[in-house]
């Protein structure tokens, strides 16, 4: 046992090492001399490993890389890491010392490898002051230096490993390639963010991606879905996870042995928990089935439809007010913590189970669906999926009763306090939750028509049961601070101008 921890402290001790060196080198703000002596120390650790380097000043400060590839002609496997911190009050640890880290590591493994593909490595500076050195980087490259594919590395060290920036070009092919690889999840989420908003892509991948070129970002995604030390003083080493490092490492490798993926095309999708991946082609059917059987299934209950609307609104509202009041004028922590989350669904359902019984709730539940799949489907197929299958499921649900357990999941989902809290994250949200109530009523809006199939709540009993839980919930909320993570009480902290 004692040579086995030996063994694995000596194989993980250079990214820690690595990690601790370039913390210590703080700040390393683009363009000031703790930037410049960050991309020294890389090119001095590449030597030491025996690769042929070399390191380039840009036109402008901040704006240089560190470059190294192995040996041959033809188009490379890229590996792109930048070593700038935000600002000088932050260690900047995780973002991206843990990276580089980790791309060190790597090169040291494969520097005499055989490999399906060369690989190169870049290092570039002034990635937080807009990408600078990737810019630069992608703008120098030699006839024999052309990616083929690219993969930038960000807050490794830290969370669950997570494939972010797979845009258009990521088909069936490259989401099975994925697979493949393993170690890394793909949320859904994050393939809707990837193919709707290809220009908000932050990270080095942006400048080839935009000129053709197929390439994605690997990055740690924190237990909750963000990292909450980001661009904060408490990017420091106590955020690093030396089993983060370790199985980046692993991943990384696997990625370089299996060679790059073939671009691609369609709206594929990674199924959750289940090894396999949805064809395009399949995706445009189920959409087109569950637009079908909804518009067929609910056709006759378009006047229920709109009743639901309106009970959902209510609903929404009603239990909005009512989460947002009991944050003490902070909407934003009231709104986006997790119990406040369950008890504006237990607030939405106390409305709605004394909403009048409507006996094709159901119906006008498969109507709405259809609806909603048919819309999102002109913005982008992978939107309209979930509404087409919860479509699907209140049609068969006419039939047997317990498929109507089926809508919940898509709706829980895209309420939940995680998945609002990763969307204002990544800038796609505002801020001010006031704009969420519409989005969040469309979610309510199926669920409220199938609530209305089933009885009313009647009798005292169920209503005091009701009112005791979301009396105690609305008690844990009044008297906890500050209504949420952490994430919402840090001080960001923004590059210097």
């Amino acid at each position: 046992m004692f040579l086995i921890l030996v063994t694995f402290i000596s194989a993980f001790a250079g990214p820690m090492d690595d990690v601790k060196s370039l913390v210590e080198l703080s700040p390393r703000v683009a363009g000031s001399p703790g930037g410049y002596q960050a991309q020294a120390f890389v090119l001095s650790e590449l030597k030491k490993s025996g690769w042929d380097t070399s390191m380039r000043v840009g036109p402008t400060p901040g704006s240089g890389f560190v470059q190294a590839c192995q040996r041959g002609k033809g188009s490379a496997f890229w590996v792109l890491a930048h070593t700038d911190s935000v600002s000088p009050e932050s260690p900047g640890a995780v973002d991206n010392a843990g990276s580089v880290a980790v791309a060190l590591e790597v090169a040291r493994r494969i520097r005499r490898a055989e490999l399906p593909r060369r690989v190169c490595f870049g290092f570039t500076d002034g990635e937080e002051l807009g990408l600078h050195g990737a810019r630069y980087l992608s703008k120098t490259l030699g006839p024999d230096e052309q990616p083929v594919f690219v993969v930038a590395l960000e807050l490794l060290g830290q969370g669950d490993l997570t494939a972010m920036g797979l845009g258009e070009k990521w088909g069936v092919d490259g989401l099975r390639w994925l697979e493949a690889v393993g170690g890394m999840s793909v949320p859904y989420a994050y393939r809707v963010y990837s193919s709707l908003f290809p220009a908000r892509e932050r990270s080095d991948h942006k400048p080839f991606v935009d000129s053709g070129i197929l390439g994605m970002m690997l990055m740690g995604r924190g237990d909750s879905g963000v990292y909450w030390a980001y661009h904060t003083a408490r990017d420091d080493m106590s955020q690093i996870d030396p089993n983060a490092l370790s199985q980046a490492v692993g991943v990384l490798m696997n990625m370089l042995q299996r060679g790059p993926p073939s671009p691609s095309s369609g709206p594929a999708l990674t199924m959750p928990w289940i090894p396999w991946v949805w064809p395009g082609f399949l995706v445009w059917i189920f959409v087109g089935l569950g637009v079908s059987a909804g518009l067929l299934v609910g056709f006759s209950a378009w006047r229920t439809a709109f009743s639901g609307l309106g009970w959902a609104a209510t609903a929404s509202v009603a239990a909005g007010v009512a989460v947002v009041a009991t944050g003490f004028g902070r909407p934003l922590y009231g709104a986006m913590s997790g119990l406040s989350h369950w008890t504006w669904w237990l607030l939405c359902f106390w409305v709605l189970f004394s909403t009048p019984l409507r006996r094709d709730g159901i119906k006008s539940g498969a109507l709405v669906c259809a609806w909603m799949a048919a819309g999102f489907c002109a913005i982008h197929p992978l939107l309209a999926l979930p509404w087409a299958l919860m479509a699907i499921c209140c049609a068969f649900a006419t039939r047997i009763w317990p498929f109507f357990l089926l809508v919940l999941p898509f709706p829980l989902y895209v309420t939940s306090s995680g998945l609002w809290q990763e969307l204002v994250f990544h800038g796609v949200l505002p801020v001010d939750p006031v704009w969420w109530m519409p989005m969040k009523c469309l979610a309510m809006w199926p669920v409220a028509c199938v609530v209305m199939s089933l009885r009313p709540m009647r009798g005292r009993v169920p209503h005091l049961c009701f009112g005791l839980v979301l009396l105690m919930l609305s008690s844990l909320l009044f008297l906890s601070e500050p209504f949420s993570d952490v994430f919402f009480e840090r001080e960001v902290l923004l590059p210097p101008r």
